[in-house]
């Protein structure tokens, strides 16, 4: 990754790990060509934001349907008899 090795110990599926790496490189590889030069640490440090606006988006949207969820279970416990 970004040209170097990096031992990792997990007890997750070794090609679970591979996906995790090769959506990280995608998103350096993206912004590498966005910024039009190869910046390795600016890359990283770039993708790291975007990868974490994503989280956080789905996080949002998770919540939000959760309230919604929880809205309608209690109009239905009210609601009906």
């Amino acid at each position: 990754m970004l040209g170097s090795s990096f031992a990792v110990r997990t007890d997750e599926d070794p090609r679970y790990l591979r996906q995790l790496v090769s959506f990280v490189e995608e998103k350096v590889q993206r912004i590498e060509e966005n910024m039009g030069s190869r910046e390795p640490l600016r890359s990283a440090i770039l993708s790291s934001i975007l990868i974490a606006d994503e989280l956080f988006q789905e996080r949002m949207k998770s919540e939000r349907a959760e309230e919604a969820t929880d809205r309608l279970i209690q109009f239905l416990d009210e609601e009906l008899p």
